[in-house]
């Protein structure tokens, strides 16, 4: 950086938030005239950005990139208790009375890294796999102790039903084959799953399906870029969509957030909505203390990219005769020196991998 633009990188940070800040000033200054809602940091823990609730504790996942991540229990003084560390980043899908359901990464095969679901259970605080290796991103519990998941495959994404054990029963079809499914949440009569869904004219969007009729039902909103549901009640649905540009909270239809850095991951929490803040890089867990409709219809920020229909490209070459020697040229060399029982060690260490 020092070479090429004549700063190092902490100066070319801070102009870089400087332009920023300029170039959506405007946009920002709409934003604030309409009035920001009320909201309050509960506290200084950074946190992945998903994070569960049960009638009595919030979980989380500490993330601070100084060490392990952690699970959080938090109760509603805001006070954090460490339950577990983890090695490796995981995914809170579902608070239960007495467990939570969890998907993390596996490593399979000795190669491969693949999501499965774990039951981790509050009294004992012990981890039980339920699908190793399964490709289960998301997955919920239901009232009769089966699952919903959502399972990749070769890119795709389907909404299986599994039994109690983890097992396959069904494929939980949707009338567009080309359907992607993404996190998922459980009404509190157990009767209904809001489903992260994205078709390829409307993008992604919240869609609720019928456990009892096994049937798709109108979608509840239609904002762009809706993610993160989750149930306030049986027939309210909270959900996270930047329709503005900027990340705000819905209930149902209708916005109840006015933020400038964005709100994602509703939650209700003791008659309150928590979610998930940003902040110079880091999310906080934070209280939205006003819920009332915003009434004035937010502006739409003047971005690039808002506008534009994210169209997957494809690349192309030639096809070739299969050889190892590129994939397995060194890609780093480190220079080793060591001395010590007897033993003393001069060289150069490389390392090459192929996928074969």
């Amino acid at each position: 950086a020092q070479t090429v633009f004549g700063k190092d990188l902490f100066q070319l940070y801070e102009d870089f938030i400087v332009e920023r800040s300029q170039f959506y000033k405007n946009q920002i200054a709409q934003i604030k005239k309409i009035g920001l809602s009320k909201t309050k940091q509960l506290s200084n823990i950074t946190i992945e950005s998903q994070f569960v609730a049960n009638q009595h504790y919030l979980y989380a996942i500490k993330s601070d990139a100084k060490s392990k991540s952690e699970l959080l229990q938090i109760d509603k003084a805001g006070n954090a208790t460490s339950l577990m560390p983890f090695d490796i980043a995981i995914t809170l899908n579902q608070a239960t009375a007495d467990h939570l359901i969890i998907t993390k990464i596996d490593v399979c095969d000795q190669y491969s890294n693949h999501y499965g679901i774990y039951r981790y259970q509050l009294k004992t605080n012990k981890l039980e796999a339920i699908t190793q290796c399964g490709r289960h991103p998301y997955a919920i519990e239901l009232a009769n102790k089966q699952f919903i998941a959502v399972q990749l495959n070769n890119g795709n994404t389907t909404l299986v039903k599994l039994n109690t054990k983890g097992e396959f029963k069904q494929t939980i079809t949707h009338k567009d084959s080309n359907t992607r499914f993404g996190q998922l949440a459980l009404s509190p009569n157990k009767k209904r799953l809001a489903v992260s869904t994205w078709h390829k004219q409307t993008g992604w969007g919240i869609e609720q399906y019928d456990l009892q009729t096994q049937q798709w039902l109108k979608p509840v909103n239609n904002p762009s870029a809706a993610f993160f549901p989750s149930y306030q009640s049986d027939n309210v649905l909270l959900s996270s969509a930047n329709n503005t540009g900027v990340y705000n909270i819905y209930r149902n239809q209708k916005i109840i957030s006015n933020v400038v850095v964005g709100a994602t991951n509703p939650v209700a929490f003791n008659k309150k909505i928590f979610f998930t803040s940003y902040k110079n890089g880091l999310y906080f867990l934070t209280e939205l203390q006003n819920t009332s409709q915003i009434v004035d219809p937010l502006p739409i920020l003047n971005t690039e990219f808002i506008a534009k229909k994210m169209i997957p490209t494809t690349t192309t070459s030639k096809a070739e005769s299969y050889s190892a020697i590129k994939t397995l040229a060194p890609y780093f060399w480190m220079p080793v020196a060591n001395s010590g029982n007897g033993l003393t060690q001069f060289g150069v260490e490389a390392d090459g991998i192929d996928a074969l």
